[in-house]
């Protein structure tokens, strides 16, 4: 385990490394200018200054919110950061590793509990290796630790993860630690666990489940149990007291539970909680599904939402959860002796405890993700070992390893194959709005990384795409404009920019679009009005890069060079490095030659 558990995450991962950054990796790193700031976390200086922040600027609240929530995490992307800006391999790199070191820590957290088991019994030693070994392989190649892993801004997932087992195994070798070792062990616990809560918040759950494993598992008694788990029971106000003090901050220094329950909920139509939990049970067997049969993955489904727990699908699944805790809990009480069913029943209390996080307690503006299953997995992949055991001991153990071998080359096929998706933003999106058809967002992402790409007519009909699905957004028509202009198709353009005008306020503020306004102007032969249009912007925002840019660009289209080499120039300083602004320079450079 071992050599094999770093071999098969390399495999697999390795190959992943300079893939580019996308989506929220740019959202929350790249293009953050909160993480881009120097002295980010001086933010304790203006607490609430920094937590309204974004709202002050137009901006998502959730950029500031992320980075009070998780510091930890944080720290890892400001040293990667440092070390290398924004390329992503060493970010990767971290995140790999951390993907290694989970499947390890499965891989030890397991065997110990199989060893404490079979000191009393219940449990023999080729069951507690096999049992191990099959959940941490499992865990190691499946596809949907992909989002996890591949995906940067989710090392907040991972990470997590890991400092929850590192927790969870430190607790467990402190049980049968001596004196002033136990006292080690049980402090690295704690500090374990409270790194992970300042990484993500689903790390709150690590002290429920090291008391639940040390009390059904290894038999301890429940009130010995709470008494040898009670520093790492302490820790829990911490998570529900930073999400406080962030509504508090962001609500003008008033308390209120309400808004720490809908810190992160959509802003404009946000669910309902009761809304959110019902259809979280339907989400929870689809996780369940997509963990056994990982087909149709998805960087951003489309879910239904649920009104009524009377909902044919919403009673069927709320049914399944019932019938398989209380079948587990069945087996347990047929079967005491046998610590397969121990096991059983505390990872399926691990499945749906670490999951009831994301999936009920709190609403996020996505129903369903494939990260928020990376940490539950474990207890799912844990009772399937648990019955491929059983089938082990049945059938002998060359058909179950063999079985088991299927299992890890299928999945690590499956995961290749995920992977190639990321590989770049068109593909990854392409693939997404095959699945999701009706994601306005995600034929908004296709477009952006098709016009990055310099395909500006398939940019303009995943635009329009955009426009037609959800005529209220105001980046689609934004995002159109801006194509069509790089098309020269410049009475559309003109069209679509004033319609912006007409139809969204935020437009008057918005000086890219004010100068696109310009630009069409001097496109449909108004060269005297478009050229004033943007010299106004420069007149109230001299340091206005694209308006530099887009003014120097119509001066050298007609035709006056020195106009052009003097705003051009301005907007190299203000920007080094664009390619449309050197390209150019250089030929009014040679021109003048």
């Amino acid at each position: 385990m071992l050599l094999l558990v770093p071999m098969l995450t390399l495999l697999l991962y390795g190959w992943t490394l300079d893939f580019p950054m996308t989506f929220d990796d740019c959202v929350y790193l790249k293009d953050s200018p909160y993480f881009r700031q120097s002295g980010a976390f001086s933010y304790l200086l203006d607490f609430k200054g920094f937590a309204q922040a974004p709202f002050k600027a137009g901006l998502e609240g959730d950029l500031t919110t992320n980075m009070i929530l998780r510091p930890v995490a944080y720290a890892t992307f400001f040293a990667n950061h440092a070390l290398d800006g924004f390329e992503p391999r060493w970010f990767r790199v971290v995140n790999i590793v951390m993907h290694l070191v989970n499947g390890w820590l499965v891989f030890v957290i397991l065997r110990r509990l199989g060893t404490g088991m079979a000191t009393r019994g219940w449990m023999t030693g080729k069951s507690a290796v096999f049992i191990a070994m099959t959940t941490a392989l499992v865990f190691v190649v499946h596809p949907l630790a992909t989002e996890s892993v591949t995906y940067i801004v989710q090392r907040f997932t991972s990470m997590g993860t890991l400092l929850l087992l590192l927790c969870v195994d430190l607790h467990l070798r402190s049980l049968t630690a001596e004196g002033r070792h136990r006292g080690w062990l049980r402090g690295g616990a704690v500090l374990a666990a409270l790194a992970g809560m300042l990484t993500k918040e689903d790390v709150v759950t690590a002290p429920v489940l090291a008391v639940m494993l040390d009390w059904l598992v290894l038999g301890t008694r429940l009130r010995t149990a709470l008494w040898r788990g009670l520093p790492l029971l302490l820790c829990l106000p911490l998570v529900p007291g930073m999400v406080m003090a962030v509504a508090w901050a962001q609500n003008d220094g008033v308390w209120s539970l309400e808004r720490a329950f809908n810190l992160v909920n959509l802003r404009d139509r946000p669910w309902s909680h009761w809304q959110y939990v019902i259809t979280e049970w339907t989400v929870m067997i689809e996780y369940v599904r997509l963990l056994l049969w990982p087909a149709g993955q998805n960087l951003d489904p489309v879910w239904p939402l649920y009104d009524s727990v009377f909902a044919p699908r919403v009673l069927g699944s709320a049914a399944v959860l019932v019938a398989v805790v209380a079948g587990a809990w069945q087996l347990r009480r047929r079967w005491p002796a046998d610590g397969r069913w121990r096991l059983v029943v505390v990872f399926v209390l691990w499945f749906l405890v670490t999951v009831f996080v994301s999936s009920g307690l709190v609403p996020l503006p996505q129903v369903m993700a494939e990260h928020r299953t990376y940490l539950p997995s474990i207890g799912l992949f844990a009772v399937m070992a648990c019955l491929l055991d059983r089938f082990r001991q049945s059938a002998g153990s060359g058909p179950a390893g063999l079985f088991v071998g299927l299992i890890v080359i299928t999945f690590g096929i499956a995961t290749c194959a995920r992977n190639r998706v990321w590989s770049n933003d068109i593909g990854l999106w392409a693939d997404t709005v095959s699945k999701s058809p009706g994601q306005y967002g995600a034929w908004n992402n296709l477009g952006s990384a098709l016009y990055e790409a310099g395909k500006f007519e398939e940019a303009e009909k995943a635009f329009r795409q955009v426009v037609e699905l959800e005529p209220r957004y105001y980046g689609g028509h934004r995002n159109l404009s801006m194509t069509l202009a790089r098309l020269n198709r410049w009475r559309e353009c003109h069209e679509v920019t004033m319609d912006l005008f007409r139809t969204h306020k935020r437009a008057q503020g918005d000086l890219e679009i004010v100068c696109q306004a310009g630009v069409s102007l001097v496109g449909i032969g108004q060269e005297e009005r478009g050229l004033r249009v943007i010299e106004e912007v420069i007149e109230n925002k001299p340091d206005s890069f694209y308006a530099n840019k887009l003014l120097g660009l119509v001066h050298h289209h007609m035709q006056h060079p020195r106009r052009a080499l003097l705003y051009l120039s301005r907007a190299d300083t203000l920007r080094p490095g664009d390619p449309d602004v050197s390209r150019v320079l250089a030929s009014l450079g040679s021109e003048g030659t």
